[in-house]
């Protein structure tokens, strides 16, 4: 069982050959991970974390003797520097620090298109928490955002994830129509 990213670790182990007969049930609460890292994108990104680390691949090592304090801070301000320069990844691959589709300990997309072999067979729930963060959170003036600029706002980005497109008004529909009291703001994470 696993939430948010505990629920893609989750929809990731399922995926795993190596992981295979290790659970026979799984629940996956806000957060289920249908897609991996890309390598070639994510082979990219550690290149970078080595360079700005100043060490070489072969000393790749030396990132667990950092104090943890620093190696903690250094993804923060390392993120955000590679989202200037970084190569485009592949759309709707997930970005960043994660598991990766290697072909062998990963050897394809829990999810996408289909169901990892491995996953066939395991009974899951898929839930979420609700309100697991507003995207007010960050910003109140979000607090007074309708619903038209929600659709516009969707349509590109949703969550951690590509927008909906030309259906995003359908699915902020859903939500209102599902949540007739919330606040646009409070209607889930877009």
């Amino acid at each position: 069982m696993g939430q948010s990213g505990g629920g893609a670790k989750v929809t990731t182990l399922t995926a795993m050959p190596s992981a295979k007969g290790l659970f026979h049930k799984a629940v996956v609460l806000s957060g289920a991970g249908t897609r991996s890292g890309d390598k070639e994108y994510s082979e990219k990104l550690g290149a970078y974390v080595l360079k700005e680390a100043k060490l070489t691949p072969a000393q790749i090592g030396k990132l667990q003797e950092m104090p943890w304090k620093d190696y903690y801070a250094s993804p923060t301000g390392l993120r955000r520097r590679w989202r200037r320069r970084r190569p485009r990844r592949p759309r709707r691959d997930a970005p960043g620090f994660n598991p990766v589709v290697d072909g062998v300990i990963l050897p394809q997309h829990p999810y996408y298109p289909e169901a990892a072999p491995t996953a066939a067979d395991v009974p899951m729930i898929i839930s979420s928490t609700f309100n697991e963060q507003s995207p007010s959170a960050f910003d109140s003036a979000l607090e007074s955002i309708t619903l038209e600029q929600v659709v516009e706002r969707v349509k590109e980005r949703a969550g951690f994830g590509a927008g909906f497109g030309d259906k995003a008004k359908e699915v902020v529909d859903a939500y209102a129509k599902a949540f007739p009291a919330r606040n646009p703001s409070r209607s889930g994470r877009w």
